[in-house]
């Protein structure tokens, strides 16, 4: 698995420096869904799963991209059993802030009461590494004492994303909606673009489509990573 998914991500980096090349990218999706097929560990099933969607992007093929995306972010936290999950300090500090901000828009009961249990187990992770060098990165919940992991189970870590989801009429209202200025000459910057290869677009989304992104990056429950910088 891992050696497919080593080939599939040169694959990937060869269709990308070649502006999309749709060889190289259509190469990497058929070793992806090879991969796919064979059981292995539930994180290099993601990867291949992301590098699937990020190649389908690269390929336009954007409704299929997102259905990867999407499944992803609803279904990979189930398929990790409870002791086998990542814990990053910089994520937890992350769902706090989210499940506060969910609670004053009453979209979520229990935020404070998550916020809470989380802070909980943020202050254990940070006082057993003060005598470290540099920051904790992550911790496997098997690690935890009985009374973190309980605080970490209360505070609904990782699912998040099937308890309060980001509440889906506003993301149909855009299914029939333009997200772009309409302001702008796109007929022309499209001309620019494909004479040059290069072209700034400023105001590039309408008033509208910004303050919705706005709102989604702060209330829904899709950040997942564990990697600082993300």
């Amino acid at each position: 698995l891992e050696s497919l998914f080593a080939e599939a991500g040169l694959w990937h980096v060869l269709g990308a420096s070649r502006r999309n090349s749709v060889g190289p990218l259509r190469r990497c999706l058929r070793l992806c869904r090879q991969g796919l097929q064979l059981q292995g560990e539930t994180g290099s099933q993601e990867a291949l799963h992301r590098l699937e969607a990020e190649s389908l992007l690269r390929l336009r093929c954007y409704e299929e991209a997102f259905e990867v995306f999407g499944s992803l972010a609803r279904h990979s936290s189930e398929k990790v059993p409870d002791l086998e999950r990542m814990v990053a300090p910089f994520r937890l500090r992350h769902d706090i802030q989210l499940s506060k901000r969910l609670a004053r828009l009453d979209r979520l009961d229990t935020g404070r009461s998550l916020a809470e249990n989380l802070q909980k187990v943020l202050d254990r992770l940070e006082s057993a590494d003060s005598g470290g060098d540099g920051e904790l990165w992550w911790a496997k919940a098997s690690s935890f004492d009985s009374v973190t992991a309980a605080h970490l189970n209360a505070g609904l870590y990782d699912r998040l994303t099937t308890v309060c989801p980001y509440p889906k009429v506003r993301l149909a209202s855009w299914q029939s909606r333009d997200p772009l200025n309409k302001m702008l000459k796109w007929e022309a910057l499209q001309e620019a673009f494909l004479s040059s290869g290069l072209v700034v677009v400023d105001d590039f989304f309408s008033q509208d489509a910004l303050s919705e992104l706005w709102d989604f990056v702060r209330e829904a429950p899709c950040f997942r990573s564990l990697r600082p910088g993300y």
